[in-house]
C-alpha cells in the first residue's frame, strides 16, 4: 500500500486549507495540546450541529475552497457528527482532500466508517511505540496503556487500503524514540511526519516551562536525514502557507516530514500587535471552530470579525457566510513570509 505523496494542487486565488473543528473534547489530555484543541479555545456559546457544520463546509466550497480536513478535539469522540460532515464534503466534484486527524484511538471501532467516507488520507497522532510509555511526563490524563489500541487501529485501516500518515510531536522525553517511530513506519510504508512543541498560553500542561523544558530542535536530525537522503523537497501548507516544510524520500514508500517551526512562517501586517507574535505557525489554514467562528491562526490571536453565527446563535445568511470566507481569503493573500529564529520568538513572547 502507497499512501499519497503529491502537493496539493495549486490555487490561483491562494485559498488554504479548511480545517473543521467538530468538537473541543479529547479523550486524552496531552501537555503540548491548547485546552480545546484546534478551538484553541471555547467560549461556552452554543455548539454547531451536524446539519450547520455541513451547510458551512457546503458554502466554504461553493466560495472557492477544495481542501478539507475534520479535526477537533478527537473528532472519534462524535462520530455522528463526523462521518455526515465528511459524507457531504466527500460528494464536492471539485474536491482537492478530504482528511481526518485522530489519535487513533477508536480508529479500530469506525475502521469501516472510515473506509466508506472517503478520506483520502488518515493521520494519526502517536507519539511513542513503546507499551506503557504514550502517558508521556506532563500528561494531564489518566495512566492508560492504549498503544495496542492505535496499533490495532493501524492494522485495520491498512487491511482496507486507506492511506496513514504518523504524526508525532518530539520533545526531549521522546528524542531517543524517533528511530524506532521512522523503522515503524517504513516496515509498515507509512508517511511519518516529526512536529516541534508549538507554545501555547492555554496549553493543557498549564505551565509555561513545559515548553521550554521540553523543546527540542528539529535541525540537527534535518542535518542527519540530509547526509544521509540527499537535499529535501520543500513544501508548503494547501495555498503555499504554513511553515516550510521539508521532506524527504529514503524510499517510496515512507517519507519523511519535518516541520521546524523556527525557521519562519507568515504574518499579516497586524500581527505584531498580538500577544502571540511572533507564534510559530503563523497563518496556515484557516480553522472553522464548534462554535461557528473562523479562525485564521492557532492562537486566539485577533478579531477579524469571521463569527458565523449571530448573536442569538444562529447562522448568518449564506451570502454572509460566504462573504466572511471572502474576507479570510484576503487575509490570508495579504501575509508575507518572515525568517526568524527561535530565539526572536521566544523574544518576541516576552515583550508583550
Amino acid at each position: 500500500m502507497k499512501p499519497q505523496y503529491k502537493q496539493p494542487i495549486a490555487e490561483s486565488r491562494r485559498i488554504p486549507s479548511l480545517r473543521i473543528a467538530v468538537t473541543g473534547d479529547c479523550n486524552l489530555r496531552c501537555s503540548y495540546c491548547p485546552v480545546n484543541g484546534d478551538n484553541y479555545l471555547l467560549h461556552g456559546r452554543r455548539l454547531l450541529d451536524e446539519k450547520e457544520f455541513s451547510h458551512i463546509t457546503l458554502m466554504a466550497n461553493e466560495t472557492g475552497f477544495r481542501h478539507f480536513s475534520i479535526t477537533g478535539g478527537e473528532p472519534l469522540t462524535v462520530p455522528d457528527t463526523t462521518f455526515a460532515v465528511a459524507e457531504t464534503i466527500s460528494k464536492f466534484q471539485n474536491l482537492g482532500y478530504l482528511r481526518l486527524n485522530t489519535n487513533g484511538l477508536a480508529v479500530k471501532d469506525y475502521a469501516d466508517r472510515i473506509k466508506d467516507a472517503g478520506f483520502h488520507l488518515i493521520k494519526i497522532s502517536i507519539d511513542s511505540l513503546r507499551t506503557g510509555k504514550y502517558q508521556l511526563p506532563g500528561s494531564k490524563g489518566p495512566a492508560v496503556d492504549y498503544v495496542p489500541n492505535v496499533l490495532e487501529g493501524i492494522e485495520a485501516l491498512k487491511k482496507r487500503n486507506i492511506p496513514i500518515r504518523i504524526n508525532m510531536v518530539v520533545g526531549k522525553y521522546n528524542t531517543n524514540e524517533i528511530a524506532e517511530m521512522m523503522d515503524f513506519c517504513k516496515v509498515n510504508e507509512l508517511e511519518l511526519k516529526l512536529f516541534d512543541i508549538t507554545y501555547y498560553r492555554d496549553a493543557l500542561a498549564n505551565d509555561p516551562r513545559f515548553w521550554r523544558d521540553n523543546y527540542f530542535s528539529l535541525v540537527p536530525l534535518s542535518q542527519k536525514l540530509q547526509r544521509e537522503f540527499g537535499a529535501p523537497k520543500i513544501v508548503y501548507s494547501v495555498g503555499g502557507f504554513g511553515n516550510p516544510m521539508q521532506v524527504f524520500k529514503p524510499d517510496s514508500l515512507s517519507p519523511i516530514r519535518l516541520r521546524i517551526s523556527e525557521n519562519s512562517a507568515m504574518y499579516d501586517d497586524r500581527c505584531p500587535s498580538c500577544p502571540d507574535y511572533l507564534c510559530q505557525d503563523g497563518f496556515c489554514n484557516l480553522t472553522l471552530t464548534t462554535e461557528g467562528d473562523l479562525k485564521t491562526c492557532r492562537p486566539e490571536g485577533l478579531d477579524s470579525d469571521l463569527s458565523l453565527v449571530n448573536p442569538h446563535g444562529k447562522l448568518f445568511p449564506d451570502n454572509i457566510i460566504k462573504e466572511k470566507f471572502d474576507r479570510a481569503i484576503a487575509l490570508f493573500q495579504e501575509v508575507i513570509e518572515k525568517q526568524r529564529g527561535l530565539e526572536e520568538i521566544t523574544e518576541s513572547w516576552k515583550s508583550h
